[in-house]
């Protein structure tokens, strides 16, 4: 290992070595997915203390994206700052089947006089999570975790009316 990363032959190794165990028991053999639930683009906009965007992103999702494909990523989560960020596709077709993209967010937000910074990673989303300004971090917390779970139920209501 070099740098702490295992190299692409260790890792077939280990791959081939948990099977090998794994059908010599019985078991079944299970398929682990590389992917990145927490990623920043500069496409987040303006957030609290940061008007013109994320200065810590400096590639648009696009090329971010097309980092994580070449890196043999299965799925990523684009999670900007208050803000959800979706790739264009032309007529609505993708050129790559790799990453499988899965929309997502952070919400952030700054409470108690802007002393005490809350981030909240939103995977899954389908519309963006506003940050709730409450009385502490686990009022906060509380209050996304039910508008996420709200919109939850509705997709599952509109799935069920459209069956």
């Amino acid at each position: 290992m070099e740098g702490g990363r295992r190299s692409n032959h260790q890792n077939r190794i280990g791959v081939s070595e948990n099977r090998r165990v794994a059908e010599s028991n019985n078991l079944p053999v299970e398929k682990w997915y590389k992917g990145n639930i927490h990623t920043h683009t500069n496409a987040g906009g303006p957030r609290i203390g940061y008007p013109n965007g994320d200065p810590g992103a400096d590639s648009d999702p696009a090329t971010v994206t097309a980092w994580y494909r070449r890196h043999n990523y299965d799925f990523l989560v684009l999670t900007d700052h208050n803000h959800r960020t979706l790739l264009e596709y032309a007529a609505g077709r993708r050129r790559f089947r790799k990453p499988l993209m899965i929309p997502g967010e952070e919400v952030s937000l700054r409470i108690h006089n802007e002393t005490i910074a809350v981030h909240l990673g939103a995977i899954g989303v389908n519309r963006m999570v506003e940050p709730v300004d409450a009385a502490d971090v686990v009022a906060v917390a509380d209050e996304a975790v039910a508008e996420v779970a709200d919109e939850a139920s509705a997709d599952e209501e509109t799935d069920a009316a459209d069956a």
